[in-house]
C-alpha cells in the first residue's frame, strides 16, 4: 500500500523510508498487514496510531520535531551544570544534531529514534532514583524492539533484581495493550502471530541474509561479512551465533554484577553489545553512544577532578562520525564504517570491562 507523497514535501522527508513503511502499513491494515512495516512488536504501533491522526506530511514533521527537540534537550540537560562561558544550548544542538547517527535517523525515519528516547530516559530516571519510572521507559523500549533488553545490564549492575521483574511485567503489559485496543482477541491471536512471523521473516531475508543489511551495518557479523565479501555463511551460523550472544551477555552481566561501574560505563557496555551482537545492526543504532557521552558530562558536572584518558574518548567520538566514503570489494555495500565501527566498539569494551594501569577511561583506574 504505497504512501502518496505530497510534491511540496521537503526533499529530506522523501527518504523517510522506514517511517513511511510503518505509516502506510498501519493506515492500510493495522494488525492485519504483512510486510516490512508490519514486522515490529505491537506496542510500537501505539505510537504509529498517534501519528496516523495526521497526514503523512504533518505526521513526519511532528515525528522529527519531537525527536530533534528531545535530542537537543537531552544533551543540554547533561551539560547544564558544567561551568564554562560558551552558549550551552548552541553546543548541545551541535553535539546532538550534527552527529552521524542522528542524521542517519532523520534520513531513514526508523522508530529506533523513539526507542532511543525511552532508553535514554531510563538512564536519566534511574540515576535520579526514580526506579519505577525508569523501569516503565525501559520496558516500553523492549516492547517495541526486543534487543533493548541488553540494557537490563544496568539494573543488574545495581543489584536491584526486583526491577528486572518489573521491566518484564511492564513490557508484557505494553505488548498486550495495543492488541486489546484494536480487538485482536484470543481467537484471532494465532492468525496475527502468523502474519507477524511472516513479516519478520521478510525482514530477515532482506537484512540478515542479503547484503542489504551490510550496507550501513555495524554489528560484528556485518564487519566480518564486509571483510570476507560474499563468503560468510550467515544462514548456517545463525543458531550458533545466538548461543554465543547469550554467552557474551551472561559473562558481561556477571562482570557487571561483580565489579562496580558508573552509569555511563554500563550504558557504554550495553550500547556496544546492543550494536555488536545482532545479526545486523544499522547505523541509526549508533545514536545510543550519545547516552554514555551525556552521562559522562553529568559526572563531570558532579566531579570536576576526573582525569580521562584521551584514547577511549576519541574512540567513542569516532563512532559518532561517518567513515563511509571508503569502500571494499568494488561494491558500495562494504564500507569502512562496516569494518571500523565493530573494531572501535570491541576496543571500547576492552577499555571499560577490563581496565588496568595502561588502558581504561580514568588515568588512576584499576579495577
Amino acid at each position: 500500500f504505497p504512501v502518496t507523497i505530497d510534491p511540496a514535501l521537503p526533499l529530506f522527508l522523501v527518504h523517510f523510508g522506514d517511517y513511511a513503511a510503518v505509516f502506510s502499513s498501519w493506515r492500510c491494515c493495522e494488525f492485519n498487514a504483512i510486510g516490512y512495516g508490519a514486522s515490529y512488536f505491537p506496542s510500537l504501533y501505539l505510537i504509529a496510531d498517534f501519528f496516523d491522526l495526521f497526514s503523512f506530511k504533518w505526521s513526519a514533521t511532528i515525528y522529527l520535531l519531537i525527536f530533534t527537540s528531545y535530542t537537543v534537550g537531552f544533551v543540554y540537560y547533561s551539560m547544564r551544570n558544567i561551568d564554562y562561558a560558551n552558549n550551552k544550548l548552541g553546543d548541545a544542538a551541535i553535539i546532538g544534531l550534527l552527529t552521524y547517527p542522528f542524521m542517519f535517523n532523520v534520513v531513514t525515519g526508523n522508530y529506533e529514534s523513539y526507542v532511543f528516547i525511552c532508553v535514554s530516559l531510563f538512564f536519566v530516571f534511574y540515576r535520579s532514583n526514580h526506579y519505577n519510572i525508569a523501569s516503565f521507559f525501559l520496558a516500553y523500549a523492549i516492547s517495541m524492539k526486543a534487543f533493548p533488553i541488553v540494557f537490563l545490564l544496568h539494573i543488574l549492575s545495581s543489584k536491584r533484581y526486583a526491577d528486572v521483574i518489573k521491566v518484564i511485567v511492564f513490557a508484557t503489559i505494553f505488548t498486550i495493550i495495543p492488541l486489546v485496543i484494536h480487538d485482536v482477541g484470543i481467537e484471532n491471536f494465532a492468525s496475527y502471530f502468523s502474519r507477524l512471523q511472516e513479516s519478520q521473516n521478510m525482514y530477515k531475508e532482506l537484512m540478515y541474509y542479503s547484503v542489504s543489511g551490510v550496507h550501513y551495518g555495524n554489528s560484528f557479523l556485518n564487519g566480518l561479512w564486509a571483510l570476507m565479501g560474499f563468503e560468510l555463511p550467515v544462514r548456517k551460523i545463525t543458531n550458533y551465533w545466538y548461543v554465543l550472544c547469550f554467552m557474551v551477555f551472561s559473562l558481561s552481566a556477571y562482570r557487571l554484577i561483580k565489579t562496580r561501574y558508573t552509569d555511563w560505563q554500563t550504558s557504554l557496555i550495553a550500547g556496544c553489545l546492543y550494536c555488536l551482537l545482532p545479526i545486523t545492526s544499522t547505523d541509526y543504532k549508533l545514536i545510543y553512544f550519545l547516552i554514555p557521552l551525556c552521562l559522562l558530562f553529568l559526572n563531570f558536572s558532579e566531579d570536576c577532578t576526573l582525569q580521562l584518558r584521551i584514547v577511549p574518548f576519541v574512540l567513542m567520538f569516532f563512532l559518532l562520525v561517518s567513515k563511509a566514503p571508503i569502500y571494499f570489494h568494488s561494491y558500495p555495500f562494504f564500507s569502512l564504517n562496516t569494518i571500523s565501527n565493530p573494531l572501535i566498539m570491541i576496543a571500547l569494551l576492552a577499555c571499560t570491562l577490563f581496565p588496568n594501569n595502561k588502558i581504561g577511561w580514568y588515568k588512576n583506574e584499576i579495577i
